[in-house]
């Protein structure tokens, strides 16, 4: 009995030294991570047996969503190479940081400067902690996070230039299309493609946007995806060579040009009536018969699939020359009584540019390298606008 007693002792003791701990184990960047141990019955102990678990390096976007949303809608960001990582002197934790570095170069694109600054921070701070885990990296963790303060303040004394530097090539690279647009058309949403379509017309070419982001494939020239339409825009058998404005009337959209105005069947997706101004269905008076500078469409632009019902009901037309300004019913084809009106009265603090369209629930208006959002709903200019296209689009 003794003996079988002493036999199942011995068994609960091997048991209890056979159970292996984790044991630490030295990483990169001065991390302590896990590895696996098994017993040695010859050593009688435990030895290191299993894989090292050491924390991965993060690769991805960290604080600031918005703040580099310019690399989905501008991908020549990352074709351009234009993030070199982290500059400055080698340290411990500098490998660490690249995904931060790279998001502040991506940021310097497309936000306002002191944002970038604080993101770099925050994102060294979220790396830190996610790197260094747990009390055993204590030490670490925290001399790690104070590299965020290092950096914060390398890039607000040094950063200046290359932030003027990198607006001004998103400024060219990124959005061309839409500084100093001729015109902009609001297309309807589908049910394919739900987000918002826009188009953007300069010169000969055109770009097409769902959402805030270029299309693949664009700029394409006007003539080959429209053709007949700048012809019928056009005088004396010349060709128009841009378009002033554009605007959809739910069936058809409409195009001006000069003195003259194209209507382009959306069903039929071609060319329709033609002619100048004052003639039907516009019957315009000048100095709206002369140009029409801007037009954008207004309205719930809510369609029911299958169901042919106009989403706008009403299309405004600007002359910026003559500070003026009118409204077109959509239903009827006319001017609305007591139009024209005066466009600082009626659209207060607003700066109407080159070209505009109903973008979602706003109308966005684009001035050079500018553009403002006017809310529909409240019939008022969103706070914080007109921005610039690179820091806001």
């Amino acid at each position: 009995m003794r003996l079988v007693l002493a036999a199942v002792l011995c068994l609960f003791a091997w048991s209890a030294l056979a159970d292996c701990a984790d044991g630490p184990v030295d990483c990169a960047h001065g991390a302590v991570g896990t590895q696996g141990h098994c017993w040695d019955a010859k050593a009688f102990a435990c030895k290191p047996c299993g894989k090292k678990k050491c924390p991965k390096i993060p690769t991805d976007a960290f604080a600031f969503p918005d703040a580099y949303m310019a690399t989905a809608a501008c991908p020549q960001l990352v074709s351009g190479k234009r993030a070199d990582h982290c500059s400055g002197p080698d340290n411990l934790y500098k490998p660490l940081f690249v995904a931060a570095c790279d998001q502040h170069d991506y940021c310097y694109h497309g936000r306002d400067e002191k944002t970038c600054n604080e993101q770099i921070k925050e994102n060294i701070l979220i790396t830190c902690d996610d790197y260094y885990v747990g009390a055993v990296n204590e030490a670490q963790r925290f001399a790690c996070r104070k590299m965020g303060d290092v950096y914060k303040i390398a890039v607000e004394v040094g950063g200046h230039e290359g932030w003027v530097a990198d607006q001004a090539w998103a400024q060219k690279e990124c959005h061309p299309f839409l500084e100093n647009a001729d015109a902009m058309l609001s297309g309807l949403p589908s049910l394919v493609h739900t987000q918002t379509r826009t188009y953007a017309f300069k010169a000969l070419q055109y770009v097409r946007l769902t959402g805030r982001r270029v299309d693949d494939g664009y700029p394409k020239m006007i003539e080959e995806e429209w053709p007949g339409l700048l012809a019928a825009l056009g005088e004396s058998g010349v060709p128009a060579d841009h378009i002033d404005a554009a605007a959809n009337f739910g069936k058809d959209y409409y195009f001006f040009s000069g003195k003259r105005f194209a209507r382009w069947n959306i069903e039929k997706d071609k060319v329709g009536k033609s002619g100048p101004l004052t003639a039907e269905p516009f019957n315009l008076k000048p100095p709206f018969s002369e140009k029409i500078d801007v037009a954008v469409e207004w309205g719930s632009a809510v369609q029911v699939p299958l169901m042919n019902l106009p989403p706008f009901d009403r299309v405004y037309f600007f002359n910026t020359q003559a500070d003026t300004y009118l409204r077109f019913d959509v239903s009827s084809m006319s001017v609305d009584k007591n139009y024209p009106r005066a466009i600082k009265k009626g659209w207060a603090g607003l700066v109407v540019g080159s070209a505009a369209a109903k973008m979602g629930p706003d109308a966005v208006f684009v001035s050079g390298g500018t553009f403002s959002k006017w809310d529909i709903t409240d019939d008022d200019l969103k706070k914080g606008f007109p921005k610039t296209i690179v820091e806001g689009w």
